[in-house]
């Protein structure tokens, strides 16, 4: 077990879905990033910061693939990941050193909750024959196993937007096992760290292919570095690429927001969203927790313990998307010149 592994479950995580020097079990997977700052980024100039940081981010990964591997070997899952494993042991240099999977007997926690919404949510979508989404924009930590592991409909565009490290290692690992997306969908990657506010992985999307005048579905989970400023890059590019009706979806840590209560951090979520053209609601993990046949007791456990760290949004795009605009701009254009040219014949 690597020593940066032991401080990333110091500082991130839940409950371990493995046997690994980890605190008690805890309702989420996420901590203010501020503290990963001032442990990771004590010496070492700018790249040293950089680097430890990634290297976090990256073990972040690796545990969320390893509670989603735990929760996969539950008698009744919320949900199966076969590739979450391989990804919980990316970190291990010898396959006999490699943390040993295996249910513990505990309920789901809040980020498997998560999961199971989010999941939901978006096959929910693109197998309802009138909505036609075909193009699926996932913001993730770059060990997201959605584009292998959901049933996505034929000629099915999907956009992985991570990181480009943590992404790389992932895929080499995945592809060790075979993963693959379904037959005639095309998986593409945009490199980029979206939780820390970078900009420009719109532009990346479109030349990748995305089109604003198509529908689209958007969702992002993992970003466990999010910030403020990060979280309004991401609803600025959603705000003008996803067409009217598109559905966005998503967990957002509690830390983006500075240190306030849950409640005034879902108000300014929601607020945030309403003022970028969406319509939208904080999904409660209790309430995820009842829908999925969970034990009555486990609900009222998490409604004791309080939501955690973390917020669940469902969105829905109600503006026109940038391309959509200039479709209709351009018809109206058309539409006078046409004019312009009979009432000339007439006079």
């Amino acid at each position: 077990m690597t020593a940066s592994f032991s401080l990333a479950c110091r500082l991130f995580f839940c409950p371990c879905s493995f046997p690994l020097e980890c605190p008690p079990r805890a309702q989420t997977l996420f901590l203010s990033w501020s503290l990963v700052r001032a442990r990771g980024g004590s010496g070492g100039g700018e790249e040293g910061v950089g680097v430890k940081q990634t290297r976090l981010l990256q073990d972040a990964a690796v545990h969320a693939a390893g509670l989603r591997a735990r929760e996969s070997l539950r008698a009744e899952p919320l949900f199966h990941d076969p590739y979450a494993a391989c990804l919980a042991a990316i970190n291990s240099e010898d396959e006999e050193d490699a943390p040993s999977v295996r249910a513990n007997g505990e309920p789901p926690g809040l980020y498997e909750l998560a999961t199971r919404f989010i999941d939901d949510t978006l096959l929910g979508i693109v197998k309802d024959k009138a909505s036609e989404v075909r193009q699926m924009v996932l913001l993730t930590d770059g060990m997201d196993t959605r584009p292998y592991r959901l049933a996505w409909p034929p000629s099915s565009l999907i956009f992985d937007v991570s990181s480009d490290s943590i992404y790389t290692a992932a895929s080499e690992k995945l592809k060790t096992v075979g993963a693959k997306v379904p037959r005639m969908c095309l998986l593409q990657h945009i490199s980029a760290e979206v939780g820390e506010g970078e900009g420009g992985w719109g532009e990346k999307l479109v030349k990748m292919g995305f089109r604003g005048d198509r529908p689209s579905v958007w969702a992002m989970q993992g970003l466990h570095s999010l910030s403020a400023e990060g979280l309004k890059v991401i609803l600025g590019y959603a705000r003008s690429m996803a067409m009217k009706d598109s559905v966005f979806v998503g967990e957002v840590p509690l830390s983006a927001f500075g240190g306030i209560s849950q409640e005034e951090a879902s108000k300014l979520l929601i607020k945030m969203i309403l003022s970028n053209g969406f319509d939208a609601e904080v999904i409660a993990h209790k309430e995820i927790a009842a829908g999925s046949g969970l034990q009555r007791a486990h609900v009222q456990d998490l409604d004791q313990k309080g939501e955690g760290l973390s917020i669940i949004f469902r969105a829905k795009q109600l503006r026109l998307s940038d391309d959509q605009v200039e479709f209709v701009r351009q018809k109206i254009e058309q539409a006078e010149e046409e004019g312009d040219e009979e009432g000339f014949e007439e006079w």
